[in-house]
């Protein structure tokens, strides 16, 4: 049975909103999360030109079900998403810097595997996937990627070109802008190399997400807009466990 008064604890946690359900769309976006390998917050570009001025220091205190990190900021408690804060990061660091965009001449072109229904559709969006960094000749009913943007790398490329071609078929997406496509392109290689639910982290891994965090605009959402953290004051705790007197 349960504990007298353990229903009671954080109430006033209860009216904060509830993030809603994953859309299909944005299931089938997340299918790339489960693809590549995942790439350590240690190893990447410091998110350097800080934009937040209104965090104070966090420091990690440490991991909840390898799927949380539990921070220090001040005089709050913070319990943080860490795929989706790190997806976050990833988005932010990817989709705003130019070099990411700048096209990679292949040595040999890449002859892409479509049906006919692909290549119509990759042959009806050519111009803005070439404005995004792929380069495309077409050799009779052949397509060849002779380029692409430095944000894919090549090891990976059929594959996540495949996906693209295959998004581009989605009419919910709306991809049919240049800017869109490349949100939609930044997110698909975010996703695929962020940290994941249920992977343990490092401290100093920890700790290298919470510096990147506190350069972000808006630390607090993630990509879709769902909250990255959840924040408990000093006050509510005092509170909760009767220190008001």
């Amino acid at each position: 049975s349960r504990a007298p008064g353990a229903q009671q604890v954080l109430p006033e946690l209860e009216q904060l909103p509830v993030a809603p359900p994953l859309s299909s769309a944005e299931r089938s976006l997340h299918r790339h999360s489960s693809r590549g390998e995942r790439t350590s917050p240690q190893t990447e570009p410091r998110l350097e030109s800080s934009q937040n001025d209104t965090l104070p220091r966090m420091v990690p205190l440490c991991q909840f079900a390898d799927s949380y990190i539990v921070a220090q900021a001040g005089e709050e408690l913070l319990l943080i998403d860490q795929h989706a804060l790190h997806e976050r990061i990833r988005f932010e660091r990817l989709r705003y810097d130019d070099q990411t965009w700048a096209p990679q001449s292949r040595l040999e072109p890449l002859q892409l595997q479509l049906s006919r229904i692909e290549a119509e559709r990759l042959q009806g969006a050519r111009e803005r996937i070439e404005e995004v960094g792929f380069g495309l000749e077409q050799d009779g009913d052949d397509w060849l990627l002779t380029a692409q943007p430095a944000v894919v790398p090549a090891e990976r490329l059929e594959d996540f070109f495949a996906d693209l071609v295959q998004d581009l078929g989605d009419e919910d997406r709306h991809l049919s802008t240049v800017e869109t496509l490349r949100d939609h392109i930044a997110f698909m290689q975010s996703c695929r190399g962020a940290v994941k639910a249920n992977e343990e982290l490092s401290l100093p891994e920890m700790r290298r997400l919470l510096e990147d965090m506190a350069n972000i605009a808006n630390p607090w959402a993630c990509v879709h807009g769902r909250p990255t953290a959840l924040r408990v004051s000093i006050d509510e705790l005092d509170r909760h466990f009767g220190r008001h007197g």
